[in-house]
C-alpha cells in the first residue's frame, strides 16, 4: 500500500466497501502504528502522519456504518413491544427517554432528507408516543 492511497478523511473511503475491507485496512494502519510505537518497526514522521490519518479516517467511518443502522433497529424494537427501557439498555442510552428524543431526531433527519417517507415517520412517531402512555 503506497502512502499516497490512505485516506484522510471518511469520505475518501469508497463509499461501496464491505466492513471486512474497512475492518482489515482500519488492522493494517493500526499495527504499524503500534509496531512503530514499540520500536518494532521505524517509521518516517510523515509515514506516522499517514498512517495515523489513516487509521482516523478508517475508525470513523467504520462507526459510522456500524452505528447507521441503530435507530432502524430500536423503531423495530419498539413496534415488536420491546420497552423504552429494553432499547435504551441494549444501545447503552440512558436514561431511557433519551432513546425517545433520539429516535425522534433520527426520523425527523431522515424524513427531511427523503430516506423515509411520510407513512414511515408517523410510524415512528407513533411508537414514540405509545411509549408515553
Amino acid at each position: 500500500m503506497s502512502e499516497h492511497t490512505f485516506p484522510t478523511r471518511p469520505g475518501d473511503i469508497d463509499q461501496e466497501t464491505t466492513l471486512r475491507w474497512l475492518v482489515d485496512h482500519f488492522g493494517y494502519h493500526a499495527v504499524a502504528l503500534l509496531d512503530h510505537r514499540e520500536s518494532l518497526r521505524q517509521l518516517w514522521p510523515h509515514e506516522v502522519v499517514a498512517h495515523s490519518l489513516a487509521t482516523l479516517a478508517y475508525s470513523t467511518e467504520l462507526a459510522d456504518r456500524c452505528t447507521s443502522g441503530q435507530w432502524v433497529c430500536a423503531a423495530d424494537a419498539l413496534a415488536a413491544g420491546a420497552s423504552l427501557t429494553q432499547v435504551g439498555a441494549a444501545m447503552g442510552v440512558h436514561p431511557p427517554e433519551d432513546v425517545r428524543i433520539g429516535l425522534g431526531v433520527w426520523a425527523a433527519a431522515q424524513r427531511r432528507y427523503g430516506h423515509i417517507g411520510t407513512d414511515r415517520y408517523d410510524a415512528v412517531m407513533a411508537l414514540i408516543q405509545e411509549e408515553v402512555q
